[in-house]
């Protein structure tokens, strides 16, 4: 499937998606959140998940694909020396080399690539995984009591959403909830500070 099928196929989905949820029967009332103070003792859990996800994918990933990835840095440094002199300037003599250097920086390039989207897909499916054993996002920001009108059709993609949320934001490392938490905190102090 191409790029462009691949895009119109995620937005004629989400668009489905939206237009279920509304039109679905039950409560429509709006969700309420737990106050700033209870944010951080919520979120804490998932920043600790999301260093150690990070840190064990970083070993992981170190032990399994730095040996490839050192040698083709250790093949371009041989190349560009022999390719250009002291002051960057190309050698002549060498110069039909070239071609190889570029697409050994091209490996290069496509294996950190690679290891990168491995990373993020591992690191999804583990998050999605801890949001399987409990580890919430949104389920711990809102209270029980403001979940119980949503109905079972509503309920069900709710919890679909904060398992595929709490996946995104355990993939996207110990920043990535920092900045949720701050987001969070200045989202709801506006919303106080509107109702005084």
């Amino acid at each position: 499937m191409t790029f462009r099928k691949r895009n119109i196929v995620l937005l004629v989905g989400i668009c489905v998606m939206v237009g279920m949820t509304i039109s679905l029967p039950g409560a429509t009332s709006p969700l309420t959140f737990h106050e700033t103070s209870k944010v951080g003792s919520i979120l804490l859990p998932i920043l600790f998940m999301s260093l150690l996800l990070e840190r064990s994918l970083d070993v992981f990933l170190t032990a399994t694909r730095q040996a490839d990835s050192q040698k083709l840095e250790r093949e371009i440094q041989d190349l560009t020396a022999k390719i250009f002199d002291e002051n960057g300037v190309l050698n002549d003599e060498n110069s039909s080399e070239l071609a190889v250097l570029t697409e050994k920086k091209e490996r290069l390039a496509q294996r950190r690539f690679e290891t990168r989207l491995l990373a993020l897909w591992v690191s999804l499916y583990a998050g999605v995984l801890l949001g399987c054993i409990g580890f919430r996002t949104l389920g711990g920001l809102i209270p029980p009591e403001s979940l119980a009108g949503l109905g079972p059709v509503r309920y069900a993609i709710f919890r679909v959403c904060d398992l595929l949320l709490t996946g995104g934001v355990i993939a996207g490392g110990g920043e990535g909830v920092h900045k949720l938490m701050e987001g969070y905190r200045g989202v709801i102090d506006g919303v106080v500070l509107a109702r005084k």
